[in-house]
């Protein structure tokens, strides 16, 4: 039997960011982040470690779900 695989979903940092009403800066600011690595998220350059994808689950009170499909 497989295991189901999840895809991670580059659109949902600026789609959260977004819904918030925050800035980039406002947004990197939240969660203790750089406003240029915002951008590297939304432009899909690099991917949020595990380590902020945490910090944006406690920040906005989100699960992983958010992040991945399938």
């Amino acid at each position: 039997m497989k295991t189901p695989t999840r895809k991670y979903k580059p659109s949902v940092i600026k789609d959260l960011r977004e819904k918030n009403n925050l800035s980039v800066r406002e947004f990197a600011a939240k969660i203790g982040s750089h406003r240029n690595m915002v951008i590297e998220w939304e432009h899909e350059h690099v991917r949020p470690s595990l380590a902020t994808m945490e910090k944006i689950m406690a920040a906005f009170n989100v699960d992983e779900s958010i992040f991945f499909s399938g």
